[in-house]
């Protein structure tokens, strides 16, 4: 039965101020009443044209509406949608009209924003679903953070100081360097998580995450997890899977991109990345984890970038570092997976883990960018909560026995040698080290350029009962222990002989000489008789060794019962500097061969050659100004006896310049100075900080910082 068109009739005629409005006509406009709004949610400072609002709390938003009536206005409805394509999901939000202006065609809203909220860039429509199929025309566009003000949110910081380190403080420090120096090295990095494209680069790895694409309604609850945004951060901030935002590279190569050691900041990196959809070229741990940061402060998780001083890659998740090396001190490479890296840098976050049983979970969680080794088929790692580090709990949230095993696990050092029918038999040299492994734990003070020490935070004191049973609990959920006198004859190592390795320096500097130190103790009351072999190689920060620097032999040395012998091996600079890796690092290995037992002690130890204060930084005036152009001239002078060819002069600095770089080809010698000028226009005021990185063909990673004050923009340029 076919259906009649329905007409008006001359009644029913709406009068003017009825009338609908034609669909192709209608459309609104959005007051986002950005000054009071990004002040209340803390996102003034944010370089981005969309508003920024922290979820659980309310923000205003103004309609201005053409070409609708009255009648249509009042039953507009504001609509919230998130996510894309097929994926984009409607949310409810609470919305409530409040008093109108005298312009009837205008309409003020207040909005709240559940506070579990999954956070990301949603659209605004105002619809009129009695009068229209599809929303007016020009949509909005807001993005949503988490709110660490909000006592709802899981991310919540009770203290203000807290969160201004934390989540506003947009530079800091990244520790790096061998903790055997005075104190660990902190190197200053420019976070900038508020300058341009940051934010939307954030967004697009979360948008582009392959679990997020593949599962889309799954998203609203991964993107309202600070747990979920933190692990899936910690995949794209690599790009060994997702072709993320960084390539790492430990080969010393770097002829198609960047020295690892160029970077001082993350702001860069994001936004190369962001233009080009293409991994960074390159960076190493310290790098993965300042981009880490930047992102998850971004996004407003409370972050901070953690360094872990003898940091262990356990490969086997066996809780054990096993180290393999000859009776001339060198390693034997088919054996040695696992490693101790002079240092590792990773992340924390700050979140309730509402999806473990237990509330002694909360707080403090590892997580980590760099790719090590793959967790649930992805190279991502954590959060790993650090109560249940501390206790050894490795079943407790994502890879937490990885972390364990960095900060806590237990070494053994075996020498590979022949015995008499010429078959390899491998000796135990010592009992199995406890205290080897974490030590310093290093992160920034809040409110201060000083180091806080959190390595109470991940274990008990070394030797403890606490600690032991920790490493038990943690062992006992683990592979075992290699057994490895069932591939090789193994014998243990005596006890008659004690070896200590130091430098005679205390500050190691590139360029200087290097005093290698050997103490013998002859425990036993026998008389004995010592080959002491000494090896020097350089290595990178990962304990990877990448050349044979000197090697020295001191043969038939006595020793009588109860006395110490002293040796000395010399480094000069022309013996190292060729061989020197990025971080300037070295290891000194010595092997002790008693030649009336047969048997052999070995000891190691690792240092780094600090670059020597070479920069100078002038401003041509001080303070500085917002809106102002400034210029700023960096010197360089070669402190060093060779020649370095190639400078390379950069400079940036959160708020006040982005990344500047002057190259020169001519050389320097000993003695001269490269002096390069850069203008720059500040952006944000307050205390902020210029940092400068110098790197030549021979010597990479010099750095320098400074301070200096900003004005804010004069009263009549607002």
């Amino acid at each position: 039965m076919s259906r009649r068109k329905r007409t008006t009739s001359p009644k029913e005629s709406l009068s003017p101020s009825k009338k609908k409005a034609n669909v192709d006509e209608a459309r609104v406009e959005f007051d986002y009443y950005r000054f009071k709004n990004t002040t209340r949610h803390h996102t003034e400072e944010y370089e981005n044209d969309v508003l920024i609002a922290r979820r659980g709390e309310t923000f205003n938003l103004g309609v201005t509406f053409h070409n609708v009536g009255p009648d249509e206005i009042q039953e507009s409805v504001l609509r919230f949608g998130t996510g894309a394509n097929r994926g984009k999901q409607n949310v409810t939000w609470d919305v409530i009209p409040t008093k109108k202006d005298s312009n009837q065609h205008h309409q003020n809203y207040q909005v709240k924003i559940p506070v579990d909220a999954a956070v990301g860039r949603y659209s605004v429509e105002v619809v009129v679903p009695k009068v229209f199929s599809h929303p007016l025309e020009q949509s909005g566009q807001i993005i949503v953070l988490f709110n660490p003000w909000n006592k709802d949110d899981d991310v919540y910081l009770a203290e203000e100081e807290l969160r201004k380190e934390y989540v506003l403080s947009d530079d800091g420090l990244v520790y790096a360097g061998w903790s055997r120096r005075f104190v660990p090295h902190p190197a200053h990095w420019n976070f900038g998580q508020f300058e341009s494209n940051i934010l939307d680069c954030v967004l697009y790895l979360l948008e582009n995450d392959r679990r997020i694409k593949k599962k889309p309604l799954k998203s609203l609850y991964m993107r309202s997890s600070a747990v979920w945004v933190a692990r899936i951060l910690s995949a794209m901030i690599n790009s060994q899977d997702e072709n993320g935002v960084l390539e790492g590279n430990w080969s010393g190569n770097y002829e198609d991109g960047e020295s690892p050691t160029f970077w001082n900041g993350s702001v860069k990196i994001l936004q190369k990345f962001y233009e080009t959809k293409k991994p960074v070229k390159y960076g190493q741990c310290w790098v993965f984890s300042g981009v880490m940061t930047t992102a998850l402060r971004a996004i407003g998780i409370p972050a901070r970038s953690v360094t872990n001083y003898d940091s262990a890659h356990d490969t086997d998740n066996t809780m054990t570092i096993d180290k393999f090396i000859d009776e001339e001190g060198e390693m034997v490479g088919d054996l040695n997976s696992d490693s101790i890296w002079n240092f590792h840098v990773w992340n924390e976050i700050w979140t309730k883990r509402g999806d473990l049983p237990e509330s002694k979970y909360d707080g403090w969680q590892a997580v980590d960018a760099t790719p090590q080794e793959e967790s649930s088929q992805i190279y991502q790692m954590g959060p790993a909560p650090l109560n249940a580090v501390k206790e050894g709990e490795v079943y407790a949230g994502f890879d937490t026995g990885f972390v364990f095993s960095e900060v806590n696990a237990d070494c053994v050092t075996w020498v590979v040698k022949k015995d008499e029918s010429d078959e390899y038999v491998l000796q135990r040299t010592k009992k199995q080290l406890t205290d080897r492994v974490g030590s310093y734990i290093s992160t920034k003070r809040v409110g201060s350029w000083e180091r806080e020490d959190v390595t109470h935070l991940y274990k008990y004191k070394e030797g403890t009962k606490e600690e032991r049973k920790a490493f038990e609990t943690a062992f006992s959920f683990g592979e075992g222990a290699r057994n490895w006198a069932g591939h090789l004859n193994v014998e243990e190592e005596g006890n008659d002989l004690a070896l200590e390795l130091s430098t005679k320096e205390e500050d190691l500097r590139v360029g200087k000489s290097v005093s290698c130190v050997i103490n013998v103790k002859n425990k036993s009351k026998e008389h004995l008789t010592v080959n002491l072999t000494g090896v020097i190689s350089s290595i990178t920060y990962t304990g990877a060794v990448r050349s044979l620097v000197k090697k020295q032999k001191f043969e038939n040395v006595d020793i009588s019962g109860g006395k110490t012998v002293e040796k000395e091996i010399k480094l000069e600079p022309d013996e190292y500097m060729s061989n020197l890796t990025d971080l300037n690092c070295l290891k000194f290995i010595l092997v002790a061969k008693v030649l009336n037992t047969k048997k052999v002690y070995v000891n190691e130890t690792k240092f780094q050659l600090f670059n020597q204060d070479s920069i100078k930084i002038k401003f041509d005036k001080s303070p500085l100004r917002v809106g102002e152009e400034a210029e700023v001239e960096v010197s360089f002078t070669n402190p060093l006896s060779i020649r370095l060819s190639y400078i390379q002069i950069s400079i940036e600095g959160a708020g006040v310049v982005p990344l500047k770089t002057k190259k020169y080809s001519k050389s320097l010698h000993y003695g001269k100075t490269q002096a390069a000028k850069f203008s720059f226009t500040p952006r944000l005021p307050g205390k902020r900080t210029l940092l400068v990185d110098v790197d030549t063909t021979q010597v990479k990673d010099f750095k320098a910082a400074a301070d200096v004050e900003v004005l804010p923009l004069k009263e009549s340029d607002q």
